[in-house]
């Protein structure tokens, strides 16, 4: 069942999942422009009844930003652990969706969550238009005594070709581990944008 978490969400968890298998996904010969049939623009209200959520899964203020509130779905079984929506009310005092992230379990030694969501991505959404990496973080690690490294790479690849519609970011999360142990572990997220919305937003809180 279902359960809210009552946390402004992070972007990546250690979390174990008991599944494997990813949820299949029809290509189309154009996107949605919103998550999972649901308009940019909705109301928490109608994303609860898109997901079948009771009135215990509350709107959730946002720690750094007043105008923006998350409704949070976490899940105990499949491949996929947390979706989180994010709803933004800074021009009309309505909150409105503009954001979503789909958060993935994690996996060791292994790509095959992250290969079978890039190909997914661009069957929808068409050739990859960017990919980056944030600096690279390294910190030492002991283990029953033993000394290790563990290295921190964070791969964003972007899907843009509908924007400002819609932009969707592939973002991989690799920790490699090495000295007292050697393997990885990779955590996978994808964030959905309203990014025409976003890029005003943004500018908006700038003064621009």
């Amino acid at each position: 069942m279902s359960k809210i978490l009552i946390l402004i969400p992070i972007i990546f968890s250690l979390l174990s999942c008991n599944e494997k298998t990813l949820p299949s996904v029809n290509a189309q010969s154009g996107p949605f422009i919103g998550y999972d049939n649901i308009p940019w623009g909705t109301s928490p209200e109608n994303v609860r009844k898109a997901y079948n959520l009771g009135e215990e899964f509350k709107l959730l203020a946002d720690n750094n930003d007043q105008n923006i509130g998350w409704l949070i779905i976490e899940y105990s079984s499949g491949n996929i652990y947390r979706r989180e929506f994010a709803f933004n009310k800074w021009n009309d005092n309505k909150y409105k969706l503009f954001t979503v992230w789909v958060r993935y379990c994690e996996e060791e030694n292994s790509q095959n969550i992250f290969n079978s969501l890039h190909n997914t991505l661009q069957g929808i959404y068409g050739p990859v238009t960017n990919v980056y990496e944030d600096p690279r973080r390294t910190t030492a690690r002991t283990f029953l005594g033993m000394s290790g490294v563990m290295t921190d790479i964070i791969t964003y690849v972007i899907y843009g070709t509908f924007a400002p519609d819609i932009e969707v970011t592939l973002i991989n999360n690799r920790h490699i581990v090495t000295g007292y142990a050697s393997f990885y572990q990779d955590q996978n997220s994808i964030k959905y944008a309203w990014k025409s919305f976003s890029d005003v937003y943004e500018a908006y809180k700038i003064g621009l």
